[in-house]
């Protein structure tokens, strides 16, 4: 459950001198620039790769200004081994990486732009869309999906805290649903992390501000989001999780779940359904 499936094909491959070529994936992937992307490539007739002598698995080893490959590690006899006897490392995959890293002005908001990196692409109106303000019951984090129908950019939440004080809230992201991943921290993306967060009371909201990171989604996809706050992030019950509770024209949010721990892998950790008390704040 840690590796999402993006492409999956019956193809004719051609002889180890001449490479194959996949074209295009049945699901394209957005890499932030600073972060980090893992890739697993697998065929039974065997893939390619080079065995470097001078680099250790997890080191440099190209470099094109845009995108940096990192030496990697072969698999061998079965897709996903239980034991390293079946890794060899380290390897360098051989091939090309295809990608498209957008075109500040030409007029076209990319995916991989935003209104910081390319404003003159991506000039949006800020606007919000206001959740559950009622609501009782609270945990540590809160766990929710959206759906663009148009593109925008998130990048920023108001929400509810159950005491007030000075404390850390953190916010992560990912994209598709969060349907078995709520324990998985890896395949989550941290987007703002603030040690002294000034949390006003249940009754009254607390804004954010600007996230560290903003979130771009193109229109038809969905984005999923975790809120972790000690002091508890508010919410009400709900009537059935992933069910449609809000939306403005633009962003459409669905009913998630409550945690009373972070990524920890106890599933009674989970309340479900629960709506996140709140405002999502974007552009578009």
């Amino acid at each position: 459950t840690a590796w999402q499936l993006i492409h999956q094909d019956t193809i004719l491959t051609n002889r180890r001198n001449t490479p194959t070529p996949l074209n295009g994936f049945d699901t394209s992937i957005f890499v932030r620039g600073g972060t980090t992307q893992s890739f697993y490539l697998y065929t039974p007739n065997k893939i390619m790769y080079l065995k470097p002598t001078n680099l250790a698995s997890g080191e440099l080893a190209y470099n094109d200004g845009n995108v940096q490959l990192f030496a990697g590690v072969g698999v061998t006899e079965v897709k996903f081994p239980s034991t390293s006897s079946n890794i060899v490392s380290p390897r360098v995959f051989r091939g090309s990486i295809s990608y498209d890293a957008g075109s500040c002005g030409n007029g076209i908001c990319d995916k991989s732009e935003t209104s910081s990196t390319c404003p003159s692409d991506c000039t949006f109106t800020e606007q919000a869309l206001q959740m559950s303000p009622d609501g009782g019951s609270g945990a540590i984090g809160a766990m929710f999906s959206v759906k663009a129908l148009n593109n925008l950019e998130i990048y920023s939440f108001d929400f509810y805290s159950a005491r007030n004080g000075n404390d850390q809230v953190q916010v992560y992201t990912r994209p598709g649903p969060y349907a078995s991943f709520e324990f998985d921290e890896s395949a989550w993306t941290p987007i703002h992390d603030d040690p002294n967060v000034e949390l006003e009371r249940r009754s009254q909201v607390t804004p954010l501000g600007e996230f560290d990171s903003s979130v771009p989604i193109s229109a038809g996809s969905v984005q999923s989001f975790f809120v972790y706050a000690p002091r508890k992030v508010m919410y009400n019950g709900g009537t059935s999780e992933g069910q449609l509770f809000s939306s403005d024209g633009n962003l459409e949010f669905y009913e998630g779940i409550g945690l009373t721990a972070k990524f920890d892998g106890d599933g009674s950790d989970i309340y479900s359904p629960r709506v996140f008390r709140g405002t999502i704040r974007y552009r578009a």
